[in-house]
């Protein structure tokens, strides 16, 4: 897997110097090489958001970037990799949930 760096990864997906909770979620996809919840996003931006605006800066994404590398990079990605395929959110994955993921991939059946 190869990852965006985090200054570029920012840098591709900013507008006007600042990322939303959209290009937050594609940033940290290039990062990462996964996507993250719209539920975690919106927590990581009110957490380092610039002055209540719902947006973050490069300091701000640097430092969510090192917060979730410590997570992924642990045993946290299988956690991860698991909430990804629990599309419906009921703790448990079922054939349901690859076949989804499976067809959304443009997978053939």
């Amino acid at each position: 897997l190869i990852s965006m760096d985090p200054v570029d990864a920012f840098s591709v997906f900013q507008r006007h110097d600042i990322l939303d909770v959209d290009g937050l979620s594609c940033a940290l996809l290039a990062v990462f090489g996964f996507k993250f919840k719209k539920k975690d996003l919106r927590t990581l931006i009110s957490k380092h958001q610039l002055n209540d605006s719902g947006v973050i800066d490069l300091p701000a994404f640097q430092q969510i970037v090192d917060s979730r590398r410590g997570l992924v990079e642990g045993s946290d990605l299988h956690y991860r990799m698991f909430e990804a395929l629990d599309v419906s959110g009921r703790g448990v994955l079922a054939y349901e949930s690859f076949s989804d993921t499976w067809d959304r991939a443009g997978g053939a059946a």
